[in-house]
């Protein structure tokens, strides 16, 4: 028995690769985040078009400010980062006036967000179903799957989300099951790596 074979060389992260202005890194980004961000505005009372030009207006956002990213731990994740400055454009679209400010979050977004008249407060969290995330993290997986090999992406798969015990998957491999759980684990930290935020999968 053998580890799995896995001559993928390894890359930058994925917001790493926005940060240097790889343009093939945010085709990516917009892929997997903009039907999410899409679906935020939706549910915050805009119309459709309000909301595509919002997302736009995001991504435009992300796109200029992402190396000031910064996780934390009581408010880490890459999402809620998103979210944060979503909201702040949602806020001034239904206030009717422009946005050119970003917002990272904490008490001072609070405040300016609870601050103006007659506009019922954004909730400090993304208004996003579990079928969200699970769109989201399908994508995700779609666009990770060209970083690893066949055997490690396979051993991925079938263990985390097939549901299949590694002790099968390393004998249908010819590898050891270490290496399966080596494979999963592997996957699920740049998973985390790229995106910021645990992937509740498998």
């Amino acid at each position: 028995m053998s580890d799995l074979h896995d001559d993928t060389p390894t890359s930058p992260t994925l917001l790493t690769s926005i940060a240097n202005g790889e343009q093939q890194a945010w085709e990516r980004f917009v892929r997997i985040y903009a039907p999410l961000i899409l679906r935020w505005c939706e549910r915050s009372g805009l119309q459709t078009s309000d909301a595509q030009d919002i997302t736009q207006n995001v991504l435009f956002s992300v796109n200029d400010s992402i190396e000031k990213f910064e996780r934390r731990s009581h408010d880490g994740s890459f999402r809620a980062w998103l979210w944060g400055m979503c909201r702040h454009k949602i806020a001034d679209a239904r206030r009717g006036r422009p946005s050119d400010e970003t917002v990272i979050g904490g008490t001072d977004a609070v405040k300016f967000f609870t601050s103006v008249p007659d506009v019922t407060p954004l909730p400090s969290e993304p208004p996003e179903t579990e079928n969200d995330i699970a769109d989201l993290h399908l994508r995700v997986l779609k666009e990770l799957r060209l970083s690893f090999s066949e055997d490690v992406w396979t051993a991925f798969w079938r263990a985390a989300i097939d549901g299949d015990a590694p002790k099968d998957i390393a004998e249908d491999l010819g590898s050891s099951v270490w290496a399966v759980y080596k494979a999963k684990a592997r996957v699920l930290a740049r998973l985390k790596a790229d995106f910021g935020e645990e992937f509740q999968i498998g």
